[in-house]
């Protein structure tokens, strides 16, 4: 017989999305470090290489922010499972505290 089931704790599922956002924010603010220091290297240098850095680092910088987002979303997605989770957890709770022997 086939087991098609998946045990999940909802406290490790809270502790790791709250690990989640915590590092989710400390690269955010890394990145806008790093892009204030581009900003501020753009106006030391000119030419065709500072173009194709510029050019570069937009681009990467884009692909960045994407990243960012969909982590976001994936957040999103953890909090609403846990929220479900626990929502299901309650109704068994009550469930079984409304069966009299």
């Amino acid at each position: 017989m086939d087991n098609n089931s998946i045990e999940i704790s909802t406290q490790i599922l809270d502790s790791d999305t709250a690990s989640m956002i915590e590092e989710l924010n400390a690269v955010r603010n890394q990145m806008k470090s790093m892009f204030d220091e581009v900003i501020e290297l753009n106006t030391m240098w000119e030419g065709p290489a500072n173009n194709a850095f510029k050019e570069q680092f937009g681009i990467d910088h884009a692909t960045f922010t994407e990243l960012c987002t969909s982590v976001e979303k994936f957040i999103e997605c953890m909090q609403f499972a846990s929220k479900e989770y626990t929502k299901c957890e309650s109704s068994i709770g009550q469930s079984i505290a409304a069966i009299t022997l």
